[in-house]
């Protein structure tokens, strides 16, 4: 998947049983070229209002987010901005991912991102202003679970609101 230059806004993703995730984009072990991109205004009763990412293939290319702007979405439980599952590997440069937000007040993880068993490298980016139960700018694993599997998050060069205090990170196998 190769998209420049776009702006994806006011999508919906929606279930009864809160599984409708990734209301602006769903990837499902894809490789993702995206540049200079906006999502915006996305709602999901889920996970991932803007962006949902599940597996890796190897055979093709990295999950790569440059340039872009994620902002004002929403999701129900993990990564209003962007979730990162079972084993994808997305690379963010030079985003900015502000004013996301988690609905559920008693349980919502990773206001700007949320990774769950996966590895989510962010550099010379921006998380501001999202708000979480658990990790208002990223969750690292599942608040709800005393043994997370492996989940990474590698940060460099960015600027995250409250630094560590808004920061989740779960227990580990």
């Amino acid at each position: 998947v190769w998209i420049d230059d776009s702006v994806v806004s006011g999508n919906i993703a929606s279930h009864p049983d809160y599984s409708g995730s990734g209301a602006g984009l769903y990837l499902i072990d894809t490789g993702a070229g995206i540049s200079n991109s906006q999502f915006t205004a996305n709602n999901a009763s889920g996970f991932g209002g803007a962006i949902y990412l599940i597996g890796y293939s190897p055979d093709s290319v990295a999950q790569e987010f440059i340039n872009c702007l994620i902002n004002e979405n929403t999701a129900s439980f993990w990564g209003a901005g962007l979730f990162a599952n079972l084993n994808a590997a997305p690379h963010l440069e030079n985003c900015t991912i502000v004013d996301n937000i988690i609905s559920n007040l008693s349980f919502g993880a990773g206001g700007g991102v949320s990774c769950y068993n996966a590895f989510v490298e962010i550099e010379n980016s921006i998380l501001w202003g999202n708000d979480a139960v658990y990790g208002s700018q990223i969750a690292v694993g599942d608040p709800s679970e005393y043994d997370n599997p492996m989940a990474t998050v590698l940060a460099s060069y960015s600027d995250i609101m409250g630094g560590e205090d808004e920061i989740f990170v779960g227990d580990a196998l």
